[in-house]
């Protein structure tokens, strides 16, 4: 009988782990370089362990997982109202930025923030220049904006950002290298 239920318990505590489990998310990052003899980089760390361990860092501009706003150009105050701004309005490319060096767009499209970095210099005429590009969903937007109004959320942001679901949130390259970052349901990535 003891058996049984040990049996029947361990069955119980195998399916339940399982099932939270696949629910879990994992943050991705990869960066492949283009060189045979570079680098690959692969990090796959729980969305939940972020959450964990960034309140148990502290420095000067970061603590309790919260990134410090000090910049005597925007405050917090001002940073919100041009956030709720943004937020409330049609889809469309708000910022446009094209100098002789890059490209900045920043956009709103779809229930996200796109941000669309492009550098225009080239060492060779066959290489793309270095471009970045981040899509935030809104969601994340404003639970990292929801705590004090001198602070970025980070911990706010991780959860909203788990409860959105699967995403890519950064793809680009670099110096020949290739970079993607995003979360998923996998704690490896394909």
């Amino acid at each position: 009988m003891f058996r049984s239920v040990l049996l029947g318990a361990l069955s119980g505590l195998l399916l339940v782990g399982s099932a939270m489990a696949g629910d879990q998310y994992w943050l991705h990052v990869r960066i492949d370089s283009d060189d045979p003899d570079g680098d690959r980089v692969r990090v796959n760390v729980p969305i939940e362990l972020i959450e964990t361990l960034l309140p148990m860092i502290e420095t000067e501009e970061f603590g309790h997982g919260r990134i410090r706003v000090d910049d005597t150009d925007l405050d917090g105050v001002e940073l919100r109202k041009l956030w709720n701004a943004v937020r409330d309005t049609k889809d469309g490319q708000f910022v446009s930025v094209e100098s002789r060096h890059e490209s900045v767009s920043v956009a709103k499209e779809g229930g996200l923030l796109k941000i669309r970095v492009l550098e225009h210099h080239r060492r060779h005429e066959d290489e793309q220049g270095n471009h970045i590009d981040v899509q935030l969903p809104i969601k994340v937007v404003d639970a990292m904006l929801s705590g004090n109004e001198d602070e970025l959320d980070l911990v706010a942001g991780l959860q909203a950002l788990r409860e959105h679901g699967s995403s890519i949130l950064v793809t680009g390259s670099d110096d020949g290298s290739d970079i993607r970052i995003w979360i998923d349901e996998k704690a490896e990535m394909d």
